[in-house]
């Protein structure tokens, strides 16, 4: 999955060029249209001045819901992108050519909530712990106050279940449950099939890499954003003295097998004696990957006993929607889903 959250709405011309473009510029010293200008600038000083423009976006109060990490945006522009992604489903504006395969990882907010939340906070601060996530205290209060169902249910005795429940909220709010709601208006047109899987085994980078690239310690026992970059790309073994061995050989070799068989065929699942090693893999072969229907099927990736789960995720996400919302109902460029904004 892309660094761009699936809950979260394309930016506007109005947000990228109007505020960040115009306050960079004028951070340089720059006229608005004078690229020479920028151009002429070191590389230290535009990112001094991207950092001033960025502060200076955040601090406008129509773009209060907007995070740090999420300023720079897949823009909407009318002609590259014509509208919003979400928008864009819902009018069947997408490649028609093509199947889609698409997911995330279980846990995948735990890379972002220690950036917010460093250290366990107590249960009494999960309210506001959680308007730093979303940045919306009504929708912080439908979470937390108006959830009558066990789906975010704090432990009393896990001192860390302050940041394990905003982890699966968030994860299901700007992940799981967008994907679901994109998944079933690609499967509604019927145009193509269409993919989804969650990833339920991974390698945290550091692991792979070494601790100095800044993964927090936090998803050292979670599957969070990045731990399926390793097995997607195979990259342990490109890395001197990282090698692919044991369960996470197995679990690469899968997903590659399965990712390769769909990019060559739009289908992941193999066929006995075709050409490659996928199709003698009976991690693949033993279980057949259904394309998305409204019985909401996803491919759960596991190291063995990888299975098809049904309708796992769909009363909880029916209630997302609804009671909490997505930001690209109510923060779209133009707020195409249900006009609320």
């Amino acid at each position: 999955m892309s660094l761009h959250p699936p809950g979260r709405p394309f930016s506007s011309p109005k947000v990228a060029s109007g505020f960040l473009g115009a306050q960079t510029m004028k951070s340089l010293g720059c006229k608005g249209s004078d690229l020479s200008c920028a151009q002429s600038k070191t590389v230290d000083e535009i990112q001094d001045a991207q950092s001033i423009a960025m502060a200076r976006v955040l601090s406008h109060p129509e773009n209060a819901w907007i995070p740090r990490e999420a300023i720079y945006r897949p823009l909407a522009d009318g002609s590259l992108i014509p509208a919003d992604f979400a928008e864009l489903v819902r009018t069947r504006q997408f490649n028609t050519k093509a199947n889609i395969l698409w997911g995330a990882t279980r846990d995948e907010y735990g890379a972002f909530v220690p950036v917010y939340i460093t250290t366990p906070s107590p249960l009494a601060d999960a309210e506001k712990d959680l308007a730093l996530l979303l940045r919306d205290t009504n929708r912080t209060g439908n979470f937390i106050r108006n959830n009558s169902s066990s789906w975010y249910h704090f432990n009393n005795s896990d001192q860390d279940t302050v940041r394990d429940v905003l982890t699966k909220a968030a994860t299901d709010l700007y992940y799981i449950c967008p994907l679901q709601v994109m998944s079933q208006g690609v499967a509604a047109s019927g145009e193509r099939e269409l993919y989804n899987y969650m990833m339920d085994f991974g390698r945290s980078p550091s692991e792979a890499f070494g601790s100095g690239i800044g993964v927090p310690s936090f998803c050292d026992n979670r599957i969070c954003h990045g731990h399926d970059l390793v097995s997607s790309f195979g990259s342990g073994d490109l890395i001197r003295g990282v090698d692919q061995t044991g369960d996470n050989a197995r679990f690469a070799r899968h997903v590659i097998d399965r990712f390769s068989v769909f990019a060559r065929t739009g289908n992941p699942n193999p066929e006995r004696g075709s050409p490659g090693l996928a199709s003698q893999n009976h991690d693949l072969l033993d279980v057949q990957w259904p394309p998305y229907t409204a019985a909401n099927p996803i491919y759960h990736f596991k190291v063995t006993n990888s299975a098809v789960i049904s309708d796992a995720d769909t009363a909880r996400c029916d209630w997302v929607a609804k009671s909490v919302k997505f930001d690209f109902q109510v923060h779209g460029p133009d707020c195409a889903v249900d006009k609320s904004c």
